[in-house]
C-alpha cells in the first residue's frame, strides 16, 4: 500500500509535527512558581520570587511583573498581628472659649490693652490600634482589620479680672434670653472632650516596584463612632451669678476608604516608609445643647436654652504618615518580627456640629484634626 519512500516520509512527518508543537509551546511564559521555596537555614531571604526578565506576549502572562513582597514566613498560617501604640494631639476649630477684647486708647498718650483669644486645644493623650490580618493565598492579596481607640481633654481657665480691665466677651451666648446683646464676665472656665473610635477594614496587595521600593495599594471600607463635650462656665462680675453651657454631640458613620502604603528599602531590614490614605464617610450627628444661669448664693439653676439638632453628612478623611520600619526573621524564616516609629496625621473634615445661637460671632463648622506619634509592632507566623 506504501511504497518504499513512504517509510521515510511518514516518520519525518511525525518529526515535524512535533518540533512544530514545541515551537509554539516554547512561546508561552512557563508555569508560575509558588512564593515560598523551601526554606534554607540561617536566616537566608527564600521568599523572593525570580524576575520575568521577558514577559510572554502571545499568551496571558503568568510570570510575576510585579512580584509578591510578602512578607513569607515558612509552614505559616498566612496570618499576622499588629499592635500600636499612638501618642497623639487633637484639636478641633472653632471651640475658642472666651476672648478679652482690644480697647482704644482715649488719647494718643495713652497705651492700648492688648486681647487675648482663649483656645480648647487638646492636651497630649495616649492611645492604641490592634489589627489582624490574613494572606488570601491568591496573587500575594490580603485582609487587614484595624481598631483605633483615642480619647483626648482640655480644660482651661482665664484669670479674673477687675474692672480696670477689659471684661471676657462670651460669644457663645449671644441671644440667650438673659443676654440678648454680647455679655462681658469676670472670668471663664471650660472643657472640651473627645471620645475617638475607628474601625478599617482593607484589601491590599504588597508588590515590589523595583529591587528596593514596596508598595500597597489597599480599599475598603471605613466605619466610626464618636462623642465630643463642650463644657463652658461664664461668672459675672463680682461672681455672684454662672451662665454654663453643654454641648454634646454624637456621631456614627461607614464610608469608603482607599490609599496607598510603601516602604524604601535601604538594606532588607531598615526602610523609610510612608502611607496614604482618603476616605468618603457618611456620618449622622445628634447635637444636644442646654443653657443655665446658676445664683452661686442659693444655687439655684434656671434653664435658659435647650436646643438639638440631627443631621445626615459625607464628610471626608484624609490620613498620612511618615517613619521608619525594622524587620527581621527568625532563623529559618518561620516567623517575621517588624517595629515601625512614623509620625502619623489625620484630619476629620467639618466634624464640629456644636450648636451656636443666631448672631454669634464665632462661625459653625470646623475640622477635627490628630496627629502625634505612632509605634507599631507586628507579626507575621
Amino acid at each position: 500500500m506504501f511504497s518504499k519512500s513512504s517509510k521515510f516520509l511518514v516518520p519525518g512527518l511525525v518529526l515535524a509535527l512535533g518540533n512544530m508543537v514545541g515551537l509554539f509551546a516554547d512561546n508561552c511564559c512557563p508555569p508560575p512558581e509558588p512564593c515560598c521555596k523551601p526554606c534554607k537555614p540561617c536566616c537566608i531571604p527564600t521568599c523572593c520570587p525570580e524576575i520575568c526578565e521577558t514577559p510572554c506576549n502571545i499568551c496571558p502572562p503568568t510570570c510575576e511583573i510585579t512580584p509578591k513582597a510578602g512578607p513569607c514566613v515558612k509552614c505559616s498560617n498566612d496570618m499576622f498581628v499588629s499592635a500600636d501604640f499612638i501618642y497623639w494631639i487633637a484639636r478641633e476649630d472653632n471651640t475658642d472659649l472666651a476672648m478679652s477684647p482690644i480697647i482704644a486708647p482715649a488719647t494718643v498718650d495713652t497705651g492700648v490693652t492688648n486681647g487675648k483669644v482663649y483656645h480648647l486645644d487638646g492636651n497630649w493623650n495616649p492611645g492604641f490600634k490592634v489589627g489582624l490580618g490574613w494572606g488570601l493565598g491568591h496573587d500575594g492579596w490580603d485582609i487587614l482589620a484595624e481598631y483605633t481607640w483615642y480619647q483626648s481633654s482640655k480644660s482651661k481657665g482665664t484669670p479674673t479680672l477687675t474692672t480696670a480691665h477689659p471684661l471676657y466677651d462670651a460669644y457663645w451666648f449671644v441671644n440667650n434670653p438673659i443676654n440678648p446683646v454680647v455679655p462681658t464676665f469676670e472670668s471663664a472656665s471650660g472643657k472640651w472632650k473627645l471620645n475617638f473610635n475607628v474601625l478599617d477594614v482593607s484589601l491590599g496587595r504588597n508588590m515590589y516596584l523595583s529591587p528596593r521600593l514596596e508598595m500597597r495599594p489597599h480599599f475598603g471600607l471605613k466605619a466610626t463612632w464618636q462623642k465630643q463635650v463642650l463644657h463652658a462656665d461664664f461668672f459675672n462680675f463680682a461672681h455672684t451669678t454662672d451662665i454654663s453651657m453643654k454641648n454634646r454631640s454624637k456621631n456614627w458613620g461607614i464610608g469608603t476608604r482607599a490609599g496607598f502604603e510603601t516602604a524604601w528599602h535601604f538594606s532588607r531590614e531598615f526602610s523609610l516608609v510612608g502611607d496614604v490614605a482618603f476616605s468618603g464617610v457618611w456620618e449622622e450627628f445628634k447635637v444636644k445643647r442646654v443653657d443655665n444661669t446658676t445664683t452661686l448664693a442659693t444655687g439655684v439653676a434656671v434653664n435658659n436654652v435647650s436646643m438639638t439638632s440631627h443631621v445626615w453628612g459625607l464628610r471626608p478623611v484624609l490620613e498620612w504618615d511618615l517613619g521608619f520600619r525594622w524587620e527581621t526573621w527568625t532563623c529559618g524564616d518561620e516567623w517575621h518580627f517588624a517595629i515601625e516609629a512614623d509620625w502619623e496625621s489625620q484630619t476629620w473634615f467639618d466634624q464640629n456640629q456644636f450648636l451656636r445661637l443666631a448672631g454669634s460671632a464665632e462661625q459653625n463648622g470646623g475640622d477635627l484634626s490628630m496627629q502625634g506619634l505612632t509605634l507599631k509592632f507586628r507579626v507575621d507566623f
